[in-house]
């Protein structure tokens, strides 16, 4: 405490000189620099809250005056007052700092005294080796700037303390860390950079165009399995004429014998005045065989019906939108409308059953 005022007083001088100086500076006219006169102001506040043991007050107004005035003396009775506290992260700092920004104008016997007191502190405290990517972030201990330096460990009270590394333009980053005294905690930080709506946007690739539909490939073929359908519709239809058109003819020849016997019984004449049952033979007979001939073209045009509809109705009917073309294909398709296989049967039966 009494070396502590001692350095308190000396530093008072100093600024007291500071404020001479300060005066003679500014004779011509005749006024104090107001800002010195305000840091001496509140440096000898924190003389008389020292003197009372109100390092909390006493502190707060030696920042104060070292905010306004930044003389390198200040430190050391920053570093007593929070080493009074129980602050020893704190007290090193700015004992360590006073070394560092007095040099050779610290006086032998301070020296000494600070030397001896920061390797007391140096046990007290606990230490984050911090590596922060990128190193100019920003790096908060218990919500207040930690005054880290890149490469330099923080000095950290005993306890539970509260680390945030932030920067613009990337995500925080918030952690805890438990210190006892002597403690050495390493801490890797690297910061990704935030996702927003305009990041997304300028970093969003343009949509390759969807591929058209493949359109999926039956099991079995439609059109060929029409096709073969219509072919074997007329081929049946074929074979049901084919038939009827035999059973005609037999009729023909069953109807033969019959009419050769009735012209020879009218001596060969076949008018219906002279022999009128041999002409009604000779007149059925004429109209079966025409039927007969009938039967068999129909059946060859159901046949080559079925046939057509094989060679030129699968490519079509695979094709549903597909425009007719002119030419021989369309012509082959549109057989389909015109005459399709069951209706060609159809056909064939009432032609048969009409003759």
């Amino acid at each position: 405490m009494r070396n502590a005022l001692l350095m308190l007083a000396t530093v008072a001088t100093l600024l007291l000189a500071g404020t001479s100086h300060a005066k003679d500076k500014d004779s011509k006219t005749g006024q104090v620099d107001p800002v010195m006169a305000e840091a001496i102001e509140h440096f000898q506040n924190g003389v008389e809250f020292f003197e009372k043991e109100n390092f909390e007050a006493a502190v707060a107004e030696f920042l104060k005056s070292h905010e306004l005035v930044p003389a390198w003396e200040l430190r050391y009775n920053i570093g007593i007052c929070f080493e009074e506290l129980g602050r020893p992260a704190k007290a090193l700092h700015w004992l360590t700092t006073y070394l560092e920004k007095g040099g050779g104008e610290v006086p032998q016997e301070r020296l000494y005294e600070v030397q001896s007191l920061i390797e007391e502190l140096v046990d007290k405290v606990g230490y984050i080796e911090l590596t922060v990517t990128p190193d100019d972030a920003t790096v908060l201990m218990d919500g207040k700037a930690a005054g880290w330096i890149s490469g330099k460990p923080l000095h950290a009270d005993p306890g539970v303390r509260k680390i945030v590394v932030l920067k613009d333009g990337f995500t925080t980053f918030e952690t805890s860390v438990t210190l006892a005294s002597g403690d050495v905690e390493k801490l890797d930080v690297e910061l990704s950079k935030a996702v927003t709506e305009a990041s997304v946007q300028e970093d969003a690739t343009p949509p390759e165009p969807p591929e058209p539909p493949v359109p999926a490939k039956p099991e079995h073929d439609p059109g060929i399995t029409l096709s073969w359908t219509g072919l074997a519709i007329g081929g049946g239809t074929a074979a049901a004429l084919a038939v009827a058109a035999g059973i005609t003819g037999g009729l023909v020849l069953a109807r033969r014998d019959d009419m050769l016997d009735a012209a020879a019984l009218c001596e060969a004449t076949t008018s219906r005045d002279t022999c009128p049952a041999a002409y009604d033979l000779q007149q059925r007979a004429s109209s079966l065989k025409i039927a007969t001939n009938v039967l068999w073209a129909m059946a060859g045009a159901a046949l080559v019906t079925g046939v057509i509809l094989l060679v030129t109705g699968a490519p079509k009917m695979r094709k549903e939108e597909e425009p007719v073309d002119e030419g021989l294909d369309s012509m082959g398709f549109s057989l389909t409308p015109l005459l399709a296989p069951g209706q060609a049967g159809l056909l064939g039966i009432e032609m048969g059953l009409i003759f």
